[in-house]
This record gives structure tokens, sequence and C-alpha cells, in this order.
């Protein structure tokens, strides 16, 4: 088995399914690399993706804070209608915590001007 739950015949493990593991692999991070940057162990991040742990209040505000998403979004709820504007929003504040001001400000501009167009065909 991989670290990253692929098995030697190319079958995807239980942990295939986790919010967690999706997440880590989106952000293109190994289970070692998010365990460094969260100080959590291998093992702790292995089981959390297998359902064989659950996660505390301290590992998920690092594990949020690593892969840059909110703590619930390690639980995988269902997004709800709004799901599409929470995750430009999200992008824009990626954008402004990297310092690209700019092109946030651009984006955001020019969304609103879409959002103005559909409001007044």
């Amino acid at each position: 088995m991989s670290e990253d739950g692929i098995s030697s015949d190319g079958k995807a493990d239980g942990a295939a399914h986790s919010p967690l593991r999706r997440l880590r692999i989106d952000a293109g991070l190994s289970v070692r690399e998010l365990a460094a940057r969260t100080e959590l162990s291998v093992s702790t991040i292995n089981r959390i993706e297998h359902g064989e742990r659950e996660i505390g209040a301290r590992s998920r505000r690092r594990l949020a804070a690593a892969l840059g998403c909110r703590e619930s979004e390690l639980y995988g709820t269902v997004p709800g209608p709004a799901a599409p504007f929470t995750e430009l929003l999200d992008a824009l504040a990626k954008l402004i915590k990297a310092g690209s001001y700019d092109i946030a400000a651009d984006a955001a501009d020019r969304l609103a001007a879409l959002l103005r167009a559909e409001d007044h065909p």
C-alpha cells in the first residue's frame, strides 16, 4: 500500500473517500509533507484518513491552516447552493493572503460585473 492509499494492484483503499485525503491530494501534498506542516505524525494523519481516529480541535486547526481550507471541509460536509460563491471568496482570500491585491481586486470587480449582468439582462 502506498502513502496515498493505492495498493500495488492499483485499487484504492478505504481512505479514498476521506475528505482529509481529498484535500491533501488536491493541495499536492504527501502524508509526510502534511505531517511536517502540521507537526502531526504520519501515523495520526493516516489514522484520520482511514476513519480510525477523530480530528481533535487543535489538529483540525493545524490541518485546515496547512491545507488552506475551512475546518468544516475536513468533515466532508455537502456544500449548499452558495458553495460556488464560497469557493470564489476563498480563492480571493488566498490571493489577498499571498499579497496579490491587484489580481484579487480585478477578479472581484469582474465577478461583481457578471453578477450585475445576470440580475439585469
